[in-house]
C-alpha cells in the first residue's frame, strides 16, 4: 500500500508509526494489541501552567464536589483576582486529552468548560487538581484489542448533576474487542423528571453512538457479529427499554428518546 501511495505521491516512508499529533504509540504483534499515551503532553501542560511540582492526586475531581455559577466571582475583588488567570488555556488543553487518549477525566472536563464566560477560583483550583491527576497518571496507557470479543457499550447518567439548571449528565464508553474506543460526558438538553429518565435518555444517546459505530465498522470492513450490548445499572430504565409501552409517567419522553 506504501509502495502505491509513492508513485502517486511525493513523500517519504517513516516507518512504523510511533507518534501522531503528540500521541505515543506502541504495538505488539504477537498479542495484536496496540496502546496509546500521552505522557510528553501531559508534562508539557504542566510545564506551560507551572504545575510540575505539583503533588498528585488519586482522583481528578473531590468526592461530591460540584462546580456552579455561584462560585463565578462576585465582587471587583474576586474579579480583579481571576485577571490574567489561563483558565480556558489549560482547560483547552485538558479538552485534548480527554478526547484523545483519556477518558477518565472527560466528566472533570464537561464540568470546567461550563465555566468558561466566567470563571472564579473555585473552578481554576478545579481545573489544576486534574493536571495534578494526571502527573500521578502520566504513564497510563489507552490499550486497543485484546481478547474480549465484540463492540460493547456502557452507559450512565448523574440525574440532576448540574446545579445552576439541574440538567443531568449523560455518559457513555465504547470498547471494541476491549479496547476503549469511543466516550463522551455531556450535559443533556431536558431536564428529566426522575432518575429513570435521565437513565433512559443517557441509553437512547448511547444507542445512537452505538449504530453510528456499527455503520463506521461495516465501511472499515470490520465484523462485528450479533447485536451491541449496551449496560446500564437502572432497572425501571432496563425495563422501559425493553418494554416499549411507555406509560403516564413516562409518555413525555416517547418521540425523542
Amino acid at each position: 500500500f506504501r509502495e502505491d501511495i509513492t508513485k502517486r505521491f511525493e513523500m517519504t516512508d517513516g516507518g512504523e508509526l510511533r507518534w501522531l499529533l503528540g500521541i505515543e504509540i506502541a504495538r505488539d504483534n504477537e498479542r495484536r494489541t496496540a496502546t496509546m499515551c500521552q505522557r510528553l503532553q501531559i508534562d508539557t501542560v504542566a510545564a506551560r501552567f507551572n504545575l510540575e511540582d505539583a503533588t498528585p492526586v488519586k482522583t481528578p475531581m473531590q468526592a461530591g464536589a460540584r462546580l456552579s455559577r455561584e462560585q463565578a466571582p462576585q465582587t471587583d475583588a474576586e474579579a480583579q483576582d481571576m485577571e490574567g488567570v489561563p483558565y480556558r488555556q489549560l482547560v483547552g488543553s485538558l479538552m485534548y486529552l480527554a478526547v484523545a487518549t483519556r477518558p477518565d477525566i472527560s466528566s472533570a472536563v464537561q464540568q470546567l468548560s461550563e465555566h468558561f464566560e466566567a470563571p472564579g477560583r473555585a473552578h481554576w483550583e478545579a481545573a489544576k487538581r486534574v493536571v495534578r491527576y494526571l502527573l500521578g497518571t502520566r504513564d497510563w496507557q489507552l490499550a486497543l484489542g485484546g481478547e474480549e470479543p465484540g463492540l460493547v457499550g456502557y452507559s450512565d447518567s448523574d440525574w440532576g448533576a448540574d446545579t445552576d439548571f439541574r440538567h443531568s449528565i449523560s455518559g457513555y464508553v465504547f470498547t471494541l474487542d476491549g479496547g476503549a474506543i469511543s466516550w463522551a460526558s455531556r450535559k443533556q438538553k431536558a431536564v428529566a423528571l426522575s432518575s429513570t429518565e435521565a437513565e433512559y435518555i443517557a441509553a437512547s444517546e448511547a444507542t445512537r453512538e452505538a449504530c453510528w459505530l456499527r455503520t463506521l465498522a461495516r465501511g472499515m470492513q470490520v465484523d462485528i457479529v450479533g447485536p451491541t450490548p449496551i449496560l446500564t445499572d437502572n432497572e425501571a430504565a432496563q425495563v422501559l427499554s425493553n418494554d416499549q409501552a411507555l406509560h403516564q409517567r413516562s409518555k413525555h419522553y416517547d418521540v425523542r428518546y
